[in-house]
């Protein structure tokens, strides 16, 4: 993939939506769609297009869920279990929603979700919202993506574009259900300073520290990783918002960008989701981020 100056990017900002699930490897429990959310924002700068879903179809004989965005992008996902009458109905009832907050959307629409006390179809539908996002832009700018091909049985894609941010190139991926290692690979971005945008997630160790809610900044201790912590944090005093720093193991030279909560706020909303405003903060504090890696760090 090229852009269109071919210029080379100078950072990578990754952000993922794990269908269906509310509690990570860590342990901590959350929003695992908001670095979804945050990526999908960042490339809603370079194209212009709608997101809100236009419509839900729920093919109850075949057990399909289909999502149709305003802008063109369309998903199925299939549902083993089936779908029942009212679950349709639920799941028509989000036409209008943003698509680029896949778990809110489906936690607005039926309360809880896969692995919380639901069956199958909240997880599926948010699968299909993610990927109806990921269609939206295919659809509007097929000359500037490169997308991860899809594996039989497995709703598994990325999509990774490149574009200037505040002047600087960068390489923007989304992905549903896991990162495609492969397109990082082909298009050799690997060495690049990494943000991974994360979720919004209740984590024990932290939480004490956090008032209510608070941006979150692990890295591992070595050096390109907290080059790139450090430009986040420096971000984060511009834009005049609470952070935390953690050091931890994460991969190479990344560093991760999400919100953490209160144990307050995850008793009383049991699922921590995503906010509006919570999105467009982690998207201009990466765009400080950007400048401030452009300046060296």
């Amino acid at each position: 993939m090229s852009n269109k100056n071919g210029s080379k990017p100078k950072i990578l900002i990754s952000g993922v939506c794990e269908t269906g699930k509310v509690r990570n490897d860590l342990g901590f429990i959350g929003d695992a769609s908001a670095g979804f959310s945050v990526a999908a924002l960042l490339m809603k700068k370079a194209i212009l297009c709608d997101t809100k879903i236009q419509n839900v179809i729920s093919d109850i004989a075949a057990g399909d869920i289909t999502v149709e965005t305003r802008g063109g992008g369309t998903a199925t996902v299939n549902v083993k279990s089936g779908i029942t009458p009212s679950e349709a109905e639920l799941m028509h009832s989000s036409i209008g929603k943003d698509a680029v907050y896949p778990q809110r959307t489906v936690f607005e629409t039926f309360g809880r979700i896969y692995r919380e006390g639901t069956e199958e179809v909240p997880g599926a539908f948010e699968g299909a919202i993610a990927l109806a996002v990921i269609d939206t832009f295919r659809h509007v700018s097929k000359n500037t993506l490169a997308m991860s091909r899809l594996i039989p049985g497995s709703i598994s894609r990325t999509v990774l574009m490149e574009f200037p941010l505040n002047g600087v190139m960068s390489a923007v991926m989304l992905s549903v259900d896991g990162y495609d290692l492969d397109l990082m690979t082909e298009n050799n971005l690997g060495r690049l300073p990494h943000i991974i945008v994360n979720g919004k997630f209740y984590n024990p160790e932290i939480a004490d520290r956090i008032h209510e809610t608070a941006y979150a900044i692990r890295c591992q201790k070595e050096h390109d990783s907290e080059i790139t912590a450090g430009a986040i944090l420096r971000a984060l005093k511009e834009e005049h918002v609470p952070g935390i720093y953690i050091r931890t193991k994460v991969p190479g030279r990344a560093a991760v960008l999400g919100v953490g909560v209160s144990k307050q706020h995850k008793d009383y909303f049991k699922i921590p989701l995503l906010l509006e405003d919570e999105a467009h903060n982690m998207v201009n504090i990466i765009l400080g981020a950007v400048k401030q890696i452009q300046k060296g760090g």
